[in-house]
C-alpha cells in the first residue's frame, strides 16, 4: 500500500540495506492546483486516490510506494535495472493518463503524472537520490509534463 513520507523514507532505507540495487522515481501530479481551484479540496482529494491506484497498478510488487508531499508521490523500485525502471516509469505514466475523471457534470478532466527517476547503486544516500529525481522531475515538467525522464545514478560504473 501507499505509506506517509516518514515510514516511505524508513522503508526505502531498510530496502536500501537489503538491495545492492535499484531506482527512486518521484511522480507528481500535473496541474494540481487547477484542479483544487476549479472544482475545490474534496475533489483534488478524488484525483489523488485515483493517481495513488494508478502507481499501485504501475509497479512491481515488492516495491515500496509512498505518498511524500501533497500531490507527490514516490516509488523505490528494488532491485531494478535502468530498463526495468524505464518501464515501471512508463507504466504508470500511462495508467494516469487512462483514468476517466469526471468531477461535475460529464466532463472529463485530464489527470497526468510528470516523473523524475534515478537509478542506483549502493553508495549514493537518500538525499543524493532525492536531489537527482527531483532534478529530472523539474525536467519532465519543463518538457512539457505527462512525461518520465530516468537517469542513471553518476555515481554508479557505466
Amino acid at each position: 500500500g501507499m505509506l506517509n513520507r516518514e515510514t516511505f523514507f524508513a522503508a526505502l532505507d531498510g530496502s536500501r540495506r537489503k538491495a545492492d540495487r535499484g531506482a527512486l522515481l518521484i511522480i507528481d501530479a500535473d496541474h494540481f492546483k487547477t484542479i483544487n481551484d476549479n472544482y475545490g479540496h474534496l475533489t483534488g482529494d478524488d484525483a489523488l486516490l485515483l493517481i495513488a491506484g494508478a502507481i499501485e497498478r504501475g509497479v512491481r510488487s515488492g516495491d515500496v510506494l509512498g505518498r511524500i508531499g501533497g500531490e507527490e508521490f514516490a516509488a523505490f523500485l528494488v532491485g531494478a535495472t535502468e530498463p526495468e525502471a524505464r518501464r515501471v516509469a512508463e507504466r504508470i505514466r500511462r495508467e494516469v493518463e487512462l483514468i476517466r475523471f469526471r468531477p461535475v457534470d460529464e466532463r472529463t478532466v485530464p489527470l497526468t503524472v510528470s516523473i523524475g527517476g534515478i537509478t542506483c547503486g549502493e553508495s549514493a544516500t537518500v538525499s543524493e537520490l532525492m536531489r537527482a529525481a527531483d532534478r529530472r522531475l523539474y525536467e519532465a515538467k519543463h518538457r512539457g509534463r505527462n512525461l518520465s525522464v530516468l537517469d542513471r545514478d553518476l555515481s554508479e560504473a557505466a
